[in-house]
């Protein structure tokens, strides 16, 4: 690889690192403070909430964010012309999984609170994944820049207003309609951070078959999105409906560990991809050899995290959460390996895609 190339790799990795560093680090903190002021159950509620609305996040998707990102980094301006139709599209999903939800949720029987809960975040789902467009093209373009000055500001405020809102007694509730009104604020900068980098927003007047194919195209992209979402969100609304919210709670903070240190596989696999989607394309026998690196940086990271959650758990739980989720240490051995497997699927999941095998 190139100096110039090695360069902005490096600067691009080191920009997503910190702002998804900075996100997940007061998103951290945002679930640490909700976990010890709630209760285990309150706490678990919520944590249900937030899972059940982003299994549906990759069906209004469909992989339409890494079609666009895989666009963006061949360089050629071509998803500027398909932008305007991707929106309509985007429209169309969004109904769909909003109805999914409200049906779904209203099937399962659960209580009149709950269900608002998941209305609220539900929206704010949908709004994200209007906002994953525009991230895609950002990180395609490699303009990491535009993302972090989209949404830096999104969880320091979520956390800060979390606090408020509780020390008011407000409630759950509260918190959901915060992330909302965030979501919305930050959907809003994306657009205006596109049209001044990347121009207008053109629709093209296309036969219903176009935007078939337009999905055809996408949904490739999106199976694997779709699948890791189910994979990560189902057991959680699983537990909910057979155990309840408590066990739901002590469960969650497992998994927030766990989500807490995924920023590193990603910044490392979405600042490499623009480059394998390139050498790919142009540049074949440099492929494997970047591929190679990124993998073993990969491993690098992961197997020290791996052992760190094998040998102390009980302590991490306890200065984070607090003793009353002392049984989720039980499980962060268990943890430990799925987080080697984690951090190298993310490398060959970018491979697979920037190769047009995904």
């Amino acid at each position: 690889m190139k100096i110039s190339s090695l360069r902005t790799v490096f600067r691009n990795m080191v920009t997503l690192f910190s702002k998804r560093l900075i996100e997940f680090s007061f998103l951290f903190f945002f679930h640490v403070y909700i976990a010890r002021n709630l209760g285990v159950e309150e706490f678990g509620r919520f944590s249900f909430a937030l899972a059940f609305a982003m299994l549906f996040l990759g069906l209004a998707d469909v992989g339409l964010y890494r079609y666009l990102h895989r666009e963006a980094a061949k360089g050629l301006g071509d998803f500027k012309n398909i932008m305007g139709n991707v929106l309509v599209l985007k429209g169309f999903l969004s109904l769909l999984v909003m109805g999914l939800i409200v049906f779904t949720i209203n099937m399962l029987g659960y209580a009149s609170s709950t269900k608002m809960l998941i209305y609220v975040i539900g929206v704010a789902t949908v709004l994200y994944s209007y906002q994953l467009l525009f991230i895609g093209i950002f990180r395609g373009g490699q303009k990491m820049e535009l993302e972090f000055a989209s949404n830096w500001f999104e969880k320091p405020l979520l956390l800060v207003f979390t606090v408020l809102a509780l020390r008011m007694n407000l409630g759950v509730l509260s918190i959901a309609y915060i992330l909302l009104v965030l979501r919305f604020i930050s959907l809003l900068l994306s657009i205006f951070f596109y049209f001044k980098n990347f121009g207008s927003i053109t629709l093209h007047r296309e036969k219903i078959e176009q935007y078939f194919n337009l999905l055809k195209a996408a949904f490739p992209y999106g199976v694997f999105f779709i699948l890791s979402l189910f994979y990560v969100n189902i057991s959680t609304t699983i537990l909910s409906y057979l155990k309840g919210n408590t066990d739901v709670g002590i469960y969650q903070v497992v998994m927030k560990l766990m989500i807490f240190f995924m920023i590193i596989p990603e910044a490392v696999t979405e600042s490499i991809f623009p480059r394998l989607t390139q050498y790919f394309y142009d540049a074949k026998e440099n492929l494997n050899r970047l591929y190679s690196q990124m993998i073993k940086l990969l491993a690098f990271f992961a197997f020290p995290i791996a052992v760190f959650f094998l040998f102390m758990g009980d302590f991490i739980v306890d200065i984070t959460f607090g003793h009353k989720y002392a049984k989720a240490a039980q499980l962060l051995p268990i943890l430990g390996a799925i987080v080697i497997f984690r951090f190298l699927a993310y490398g060959v999941g970018a491979l697979l895609t920037a190769a047009d095998l995904q």
